[in-house]
């Protein structure tokens, strides 16, 4: 099918109407698979998803809607940026051909700072979590420790959340656990829960909630209140990842091999949201 070039600035869409207002949070953003290809989609204040134009096939994005400022990958690996209402395809922040490579991006809750995860050299053996100094117009290493580092979650208090894989060979699965590093630049490991734990986030009272899986059963979505014990909340056999908090509500993606489809936790129920037209759901944000 030919692609359509759509002239429209940041706020210019096209509009899914099968989620109400109530399903879809303000702040939400993902990555969404149409017969035009993968496109990034925004949440607004009206609950609808709109596919944001001029960007071409999109791997990742955030945005922080709270500093109208949207970073994202392209196919070919280019890390670009729209801020305010600047149209597609944006400001080159990192060269495709750039000697490292760059997954994770993830911007502050205030859209003031972006993380990434640095793959030096192009290989996963080796990982920085990297902040993007705009007065040199590149990334720069901001913490980097024994083992691979992935999962950079920044929050608004200041500490930054992330996962490090310390093996993955002899052990059984791979083992992938979580830390926090605070404002200050304390660095602590949290978890000690022998399995694969990705993609961490926290909620409005200040649960952590992660997916969490080992061996070959998929991951399950796992809450662990202050003060209390980890445990799991979904067990499937798929995987859901990508969790995302609105106060205590949790919305996610559960994959299996037909694709992502969009997820909601509340009340201990679970529930899936339809997007009307959107045949595959990545790269799942949240970010009031």
């Amino acid at each position: 099918m030919k692609r359509k070039t759509l002239c429209w600035g940041l706020v210019a869409a096209l509009v899914f109407g099968g989620a109400s207002a109530a399903d879809l949070p303000s702040g939400m953003s993902f990555v969404g698979l149409t017969e035009q290809g993968w496109s990034a989609y925004l949440v607004r204040g009206d609950g609808k998803a709109r596919a944001v134009p001029g960007l071409g096939e999109v791997r990742q994005l955030s945005w922080a809607p709270a500093n109208h400022r949207l970073v994202y990958m392209n196919l070919e690996g280019a890390v670009l940026e729209l801020r305010g209402e600047q149209k597609g395809p944006g400001t080159l922040l990192v060269p495709a051909d750039d000697p490292d490579g760059y997954t994770q991006l993830r911007l502050s809750p205030d859209g003031e700072a972006l993380w990434a995860v640095r793959l030096v050299q192009r290989q996963s053996e080796r990982t920085q979590l990297v902040r993007y100094d705009t007065g040199k117009r590149r990334f720069v290493l901001w913490h980097e420790q024994r083992g691979t580092l992935f999962d950079v979650m920044p929050l608004a208090s200041g500490e930054v959340l992330y996962t490090q894989v310390s093996c993955v060979v002899d052990c059984g699965g791979i083992r992938q656990e979580l830390w926090n590093r605070s404002a200050a630049g304390e660095a602590r490991q949290v978890s000690l829960l022998n399995g694969t734990l990705r993609y961490p986030v926290r909620s409005g009272a200040g649960a952590l909630w992660f997916s969490f899986g080992t061996g070959d059963s998929g991951f399950g979505l796992w809450r662990w209140p202050t003060g209390g014990n980890p445990r799991a909340i979904t067990t499937t056999g798929e995987s859901d990842l990508w969790p995302s908090a609105v106060g205590e509500e949790i919305y996610f993606v559960r994959r299996n091999a037909n694709g992502g489809r969009l997820m909601r936790w509340r009340q201990e129920r679970v529930e899936e949201i339809p997007l009307p037209g959107v045949q595959d759901v990545r790269d799942l944000e949240v970010n009031p």
